[in-house]
């Protein structure tokens, strides 16, 4: 018992450091004014076209093209920003409360009896920040969608039927969120069907899918057919990079959450048959793990994807150590602690920190661009335009989504950009150390590079957008100088 309690303690102990060492960060990078992520300013742009009535499924041109998400996390950006006023700190607010929905949930289903192993879990959870790309914080679809999956999750496993109807419509927000939630729907269902009866598991289908549909149909309708072209369409013009699927993702859950054995050591140790609840449980947990794996392998699919697999692991671990006893408990909470001394070694909280310098030198361009006559192209840096009182730039990310690729239902925009930047669309181009292409080196061929050495994205593709090129005395093209 002595050595249980020591063990317990300990893990407890590094529970809460590392909370520490997360609100640290944290109190850091959501004030940051500027991109801590190159595609936090394209997201800051969608909801600014929702704010201004504008379409987030027009055609493409080279004044926008969508990113490949349905408008859930936008629209509720685009609120927020109606009272608040757009910014990267609301973003990384709306997303910070859906993570931390998400750890919360963990502890929830788990009930005051197994307090510490909830714990436990949702720190775990926490745990895996740095392995996601540490995107639980940014102005991206990550942290809303994950939180409202895990409680759709948890309310779905609940015994009164008010949580299973709030599961159902919390499924529909987060499908139209981030479109890979809808999976949940079939374990939970199932799950539904196997406990309660046929009847509550229609009444759980009729409330989750008719109005995902309805919403469908409603957005096929508003934008004359295009939402599905950019969510569907174009997504699956992507090839899949398997290795990515099979092998790479695998590592990537092992390497983050090695405590996983426990919740393995529990099932294998479990005598009698699984009751419906703990398949659900199981099913919840594979669906998060093959939406991941396949989100991983889609060509461009970063390391956040793999959100969902850290949150069924850390559940699954909460649950494995809510189930053994004696000495499997103390080893399993040893595990938990060794995993929790891994992530915070990791961790480094000074590499995800935002400097003084930087902000600095982000005003120093944002002064630049005031000066800029006419719309300013910054397809790596999309919010920056507006914060010099321009309208958003178009997002390289969503130019290369269809422009990268022979199956694209939109083959024209390529040509549509190259002509733009020919033609001079743009007053100045704020481009990145390295040239974003498209003829732009040609059009705007006088380049000055800002004084800002430190300025640059700290997550996912790393981009320093710092060199302002004009067009200087070149003409055109076509135009006789």
């Amino acid at each position: 018992m002595g050595l249980h309690r020591t063990v317990a303690g300990a893990a407890l102990v590094l529970g809460v450091v590392l909370i520490i060492q997360l609100v640290q960060i944290w109190s850091v990078r959501v004030p940051f004014p500027y991109d801590i992520e190159w595609m936090e300013g394209g997201m800051l742009g969608h909801a600014w076209r929702l704010n201004q009535g504008l379409s987030l499924y027009p055609e493409p041109s080279p004044e926008f093209v969508p990113y490949l998400y349905p408008p859930g996390y936008a629209g509720l950006l685009a609120f927020f920003g109606y009272f608040f006023g757009l910014s990267a700190p609301l973003g990384r607010v709306l997303s910070l409360i859906g993570s931390l929905a998400a750890v919360c949930a963990i502890p929830r289903h788990l009930g005051r009896r197994s307090w510490l192993e909830g714990f436990l879990g949702g720190v775990l959870f926490l745990a895996c920040y740095r392995n996601s790309g540490a995107f639980y914080d940014l102005v991206r679809t990550d942290g809303v969608a994950m939180g409202l999956s895990a409680w759709a999750i948890v309310w779905g496993l609940q015994e009164n039927r008010r949580f299973r109807d709030a599961s159902a419509l919390l499924l529909v927000v987060g499908f139209l969120t981030k479109q890979h939630i809808a999976l949940f729907g079939l374990p939970l269902l199932l799950g539904i069907w196997a406990r309660f009866g046929w009847r509550d598991a229609v009444r759980f289908g009729v409330l989750s899918v008719v109005p995902a549909l309805a919403s469908v149909f409603a957005l096929q309708t508003a934008t004359q057919g295009l939402f599905l072209k950019y969510v569907v369409g174009v997504a699956a013009a992507h090839p899949i990079a398997y290795e990515r699927v099979f092998l790479e993702s695998p590592w990537e859950w092992g390497t983050a959450v090695p405590a996983i054995v426990v919740a393995l050591v529990a099932l294998i140790r479990f005598r009698g048959t699984l009751s419906p609840e703990q398949f659900t449980i199981i099913g919840c947990g594979a669906v998060a793990c093959f939406s991941s794996a396949m989100m991983r392998g889609h060509y461009g699919g970063f390391i956040n994807v793999q959100i969902p697999a850290f949150w069924a692991f850390s559940w699954w671990v909460a649950h494995g150590l809510a189930q053994v006893s004696g000495g499997w408990k103390t080893a399993g909470l040893g595990l938990v602690a060794a995993n929790l001394v891994m992530s915070l070694t990791l961790l480094k909280p000074e590499t995800l920190k935002p400097t003084d310098a930087e902000i600095a030198q982000g005003d120093r361009i944002v002064e630049a661009l005031r000066k800029v006559d006419g719309p300013v192209l910054s397809p790596m840096a999309a919010w920056l335009p507006v914060q010099a009182g321009h309208p958003p730039s178009i997002h390289l990310i969503a130019v290369w989504d269809i422009d990268h690729h022979k199956k694209t239902p939109f083959p024209k925009l390529g040509k549509q950009f190259r002509k733009a930047v020919a033609e001079r669309k743009w007053g100045a181009v704020l481009d990145g150390k390295k040239t974003m292409k498209y003829g732009v080196d040609e059009a705007y061929p006088q380049e000055k590079r800002l004084r800002a050495p430190d300025f640059k994205t700290r997550n996912g593709w790393r981009v320093a957008p710092v060199v302002l090129r004009t067009p200087g005395d070149a003409k055109p093209k076509g135009e006789k100088k």
